[in-house]
């Protein structure tokens, strides 16, 4: 079964570590809140070192393409760059997230099951 959505190997398996790690507190809402809880898309955005005012204010992540990529051209991968609104994968994470309550460890789940590793 051909998969929906293609991920960089190296990029997602990290993410997956990193969400499956226990180290990252989820929450909702946001990329990441000031209580230091993250959405799933916020954890990618903290592994490349981003503070809270960084993530907070991420065009990369919920923000525009264009600025994104400007920012982060060789960092974040495009899969993950844009709004909900325009983008199905970040679509797709954020309800897994913020509607359904996935636990982190089912998110990555679902990522392994629905994501192409290239």
């Amino acid at each position: 079964m051909e998969k929906k959505y293609k991920l960089p190997k190296e990029f997602a398996d990290k993410w997956l570590i990193a969400l499956r790690s226990g180290e990252y507190k989820q929450g909702t809402g946001q990329l990441r809140s000031y209580d230091n809880s993250y959405c799933c898309l916020g954890v990618a955005c903290a592994m490349f070192g981003l503070g809270q005012k960084e993530i907070g204010n991420s065009r990369v992540i919920g923000g525009s393409s264009e600025d994104a990529l400007n920012d982060f051209p060789n960092e974040i991968p495009n899969l993950l760059i844009g709004r909900a609104c325009d983008n199905e994968f970040v679509y797709d994470c954020t309800n897994k997230n913020d509607c359904e309550r996935l636990s982190f460890t089912e998110i990555a789940d679902w990522i392994e099951q629905n994501v192409e590793l290239i």
